[in-house]
């Protein structure tokens, strides 16, 4: 019988810890102030940005044409003399621009080849697969695989004929500026060698 009284007390016990503890929390919650919230109206935001906007008068030397105006006196001369900056003209006639962009064509180009192979493997695997299957619902799956990739692999095959395209075309304009494809052959294999 003596437990029983135990067994009451403990909830009555917790029940009366809970109550103490809501009550100091609410406690707490009054003495802390309440922040209001102010709401805004579409009239209060068209005052801010009117006010944030700036007097196009008084701003006129932050606009890109007057940056172009105020370097207009300058000669062309004085342009080229900074370090790391080249002219338009000197870009076609730079070995390394062009070297550069035939690299950039060529890492296109076998980036291209590599997805459209994967494709091609993965293809193969997927027909592998409908071929192999047993229940319905694989078969299923592998058909719809094998439409993906189908899909998948005619994306691949026309970014690398892009690709290629990109690459002749480097190659034109560099032979309209006066270089032949064996210029760029060595300094491409020079560029891939790793230095020992």
């Amino acid at each position: 019988m003596n437990y029983k009284h135990k067994n009451r007390l403990l909830p009555l016990l917790g029940l009366a810890l809970g109550l103490m503890g809501s009550a100091v929390l609410a406690q707490t919650k009054e003495s802390t102030p309440s922040q209001t919230k102010k709401v805004y109206t579409n009239e209060d935001l068209a005052k801010y940005q009117e006010k944030s906007q700036p007097d196009p008068a008084s701003n006129l030397h932050s606009t890109g044409s007057d940056k172009g105006t105020e370097n207009s006196h300058a000669t062309p001369g004085e342009a080229s003399d900074i370090p790391g900056q080249k002219s338009k003209m000197d870009k076609g006639l730079d070995k390394s621009y062009w070297v550069g962009q035939l690299k950039e064509a060529s890492d296109k180009l076998d980036k291209a080849k590599f997805e459209e192979m994967r494709f091609i493997e993965s293809l193969a695997a997927f027909q592998k697969r409908g071929i192999e299957a047993q229940t319905d619902f694989q078969r299923k799956t592998a058909q719809w695989q094998v439409e993906d990739t189908t899909k998948n692999l005619t994306r691949a095959q026309e970014q690398r004929k892009k690709a290629e395209a990109e690459k002749a075309k480097v190659l034109e304009e560099a032979a309209k500026k006066g270089f032949k494809p064996q210029d760029f052959k060595n300094q491409e294999a020079s560029a891939v060698e790793v230095p020992k």
